[in-house]
């Protein structure tokens, strides 16, 4: 368990390294560093209210009050608890329903992508800002088009993108580098290369 280290980032890393393997053995170290990670981060954020990966967050909430309280080992017990309920839930289900959801999800085509991405930015606009989710849509929806624009440009032959970048490079990094990042790129969109001093 290493803050920043998330369990995703730990299965990314290592399955490389599994690529030799069968996939058995493969399979089955994935899912053990994948919930070991999970579980391990619940140490830390209940003795010190910092989560080791970012699905113990809820952790700090609950589990840290009972640590200074004294009730530390009892959270503990309780995560502990949970996780391998949680863990053998959802192997089971995911044993018996894996195989068709595999089918549900090859038969996804333009149709199914386009409503699946409007419902994940409508729930994340309503979660990131519940008093007000037009701001969270807006938001999803920004990053969204944001995202679509690197796509494209990805495709664009580097002949034609590279003066682009070499262009905007400076405009950009000093409307990055200081406090004020408006006022810096108005002033690199009149000429100016540098952030004023």
């Amino acid at each position: 368990m290493l803050p920043g280290l998330t369990a995703t980032m730990g299965i990314a890393l290592l399955t490389g390294l599994t690529f030799q393997w069968e996939s058995s053995n493969a399979i089955v170290i994935l899912i053990a560093i994948y919930v070991g990670a999970i579980y391990g981060g619940s140490r830390s954020a209940i003795l010190v209210n910092i989560p080791g990966t970012p699905a113990n967050a809820a952790a700090c909430i609950d589990g840290h009050p009972l640590a200074l309280q004294g009730k530390a080992g009892e959270a503990i017990g309780i995560a502990t608890t949970s996780s391998f309920l949680g863990s053998t839930i959802a192997l089971f289900f995911m044993a018996f329903f894996t195989p068709y959801l595999g089918q549900i999800a090859l038969r996804f085509q333009s149709f199914e992508f386009f409503w699946l991405t409007l419902f994940g930015v409508l729930i994340c606009g309503n979660l990131a800002a519940p008093e007000d989710p037009l701001k969270g849509w807006i938001s999803g929806f920004l990053g969204l088009s944001m995202v679509r624009v690197v796509v494209k440009v990805l495709h664009v032959p580097t002949s034609i993108l590279m003066p682009i970048i070499l262009i905007f490079k400076p405009c950009l990094t000093a409307a990055a580098s200081t406090p004020a990042p408006a006022r810096n790129f108005r002033k690199c969109s009149d000429g100016h290369s540098q952030p004023p001093s």
